[in-house]
């Protein structure tokens, strides 16, 4: 175990105001959650990722919290859940301040889709609807 040392991924939200750093800040998130959901592990706490993601106060990384509701599944949600937290109202006005334009709708279309299919475009997709990447033809 380590002590990990940063404010919550919601307190990093509310300060932010270098929209690179934030992109790259949840690029990480999205890409350790993609990792759970490759490995079959459902961290079943990230659409609450206020209380269980810290940013690293001198890097563009995430560290996540509380494992012990963690489970195996067949599957997983942790992106699904990850962009639940990013599209809400809250969020995603914070997200707008710095230049990050959430599209909603599209989030949820691109949610559906990597829930169907897990394959690497389709997190691309949930990435790009959340304004962190630009979208692919």
């Amino acid at each position: 175990m380590a002590f990990a040392e940063g404010p919550s991924i919601g307190a990093f939200l509310e300060r932010a105001t270098d929209g690179a750093r934030v992109r790259r800040v949840l690029l990480d998130l999205l890409r350790q959650c993609a990792a759970l959901d490759a490995a079959g592990v459902d961290k079943t706490e990230m659409h609450r990722c206020a209380r269980h993601v810290v940013v690293a106060p001198d890097a563009d990384a995430v560290t996540l919290l509380d494992f012990e509701w963690c489970a195996d599944a067949p599957k997983p949600q942790n992106v699904t859940g990850a962009a639940q937290y990013l599209s809400q109202r809250w969020a995603a006005a914070q997200l707008a301040r710095v230049g990050v334009a959430v599209d909603v709708d599209a989030v949820r279309a691109a949610c559906k889709r990597y829930k169907a299919d897990r394959a690497d475009a389709a997190a691309r997709a949930v990435e790009a609807a959340l304004g962190l990447r630009p979208p692919e033809d």
